[in-house]
């Protein structure tokens, strides 16, 4: 297994590695891969997740986080220095999606160092009844091979703000009070009680730093993935690599187009304001803020929204 640590701070670079890698033949990537990476602070929307029900963007505005739609399914989650995510690449198995396999080595990995992990809702792991990593996978074809890679990637909170995650990513518990109506077939996120590795490990009298914990993780992760006692050690992106993943950044991750244009279709209602929309664009408007007619059309965008009416756009992005 190749092991990589990402040298990027920036979500959308690090979710382009994870696509260029996934399209690519096995051996352009060195077989099986395990790339480690933490991003700058950053909310991730599943692909098929409407990001304005699921996240404060305004409080994302405020704090100048960026929010990056991910090529998989699954819920919202928060990304900071403190949470290092993971992500393993493979041929495709037997059976998809599969967690169990790949979330195995990291239950045995906690549990030789005294913490007790377990899989609750197909594709989370818990300890001590709280929620320290989510995951999700993917598969394509790639092209002339006839061959199938797997992606399956997941968080590993060890230390990350959780004032912050509960912040920027509780939107759809403010739903689900009854302050805002979001209606669509967009997927939800699952919110559950989550906590840190960290008090963990020193409970269980191995405290380490988060780079003690990437460097386990790194060496840990093959070995018990596929039994191998001299695993490689982890290297980082080839120029050719490096170059492709910048520009399917520039070209796809960092971009509205993708992040917010690929929202489903959805209708949003608060007791002065309603409105339809699709691929992030108001279709239709109903409100005694403003003249509704001037909010058709426009991009749900808070700079956008604000131009017309800063009450609309405080009660739609709040």
């Amino acid at each position: 297994m190749r092991t990589i640590l990402s040298p990027s701070s920036d979500p959308a670079f690090n979710l382009a590695a994870e696509e260029v890698f996934l399209s690519s033949p096995a051996e352009d990537c060195g077989g099986d891969l395990l790339m480690l990476w933490a991003s700058r602070p950053s909310v991730i929307v599943g692909k098929f997740q409407n990001p304005y029900a699921e996240v404060s963007l305004a409080a994302c505005e405020a704090r100048g986080i960026p929010v990056v739609r991910r090529n998989s399914g699954g819920g919202t989650v928060y990304h900071d220095p403190g949470n290092l995510n993971y992500t393993v690449i493979t041929d495709r198995g037997a059976e998809f999606p599969d967690f169990g396999r790949f979330l195995s080595p990291l239950i045995r990995l906690l549990a030789e160092r005294g913490i007790r992990a377990e899989i609750r809702d197909t594709s989370a792991l818990f300890a001590e009844g709280k929620k320290f990593s989510g995951s999700a996978q993917s598969c394509v074809r790639i092209p002339g091979t006839g061959k199938e890679r797997q992606m399956h990637h997941g968080t590993l909170l060890f230390s990350s703000d959780l004032e912050a995650l509960a912040a920027l990513t509780g939107k759809s518990r403010a739903e689900s009070e009854g302050a805002l109506r979001y209606s669509s077939r967009a997927v939800g996120s699952s919110p559950s009680p989550v906590g840190n590795l960290a008090p963990l490990f020193e409970k269980a009298g191995f405290p380490m730093n988060f780079a003690d914990f990437r460097s386990l993780v790194a060496r840990e992760y093959p070995r018990l993935w596929d039994a191998d006692p001299d695993p490689s050690e982890p290297s980082g992106f080839t120029e050719e690599e490096t170059r492709k993943i910048e520009s399917l950044a520039r070209e796809k991750y960092a971009r509205w187009d993708w992040n917010f244009g690929r929202t489903p279709a959805f209708t949003f209602a608060s007791p002065r304001l309603s409105l339809t929309s699709k691929n992030g664009v108001i279709l239709t408007a109903s409100t005694d803020l403003c003249d509704p007619e001037k909010l058709v059309g426009a991009r749900l965008d808070p700079e956008e929204i604000r131009k017309i009416s800063r009450e609309a756009a405080e009660t739609i992005f709040e």
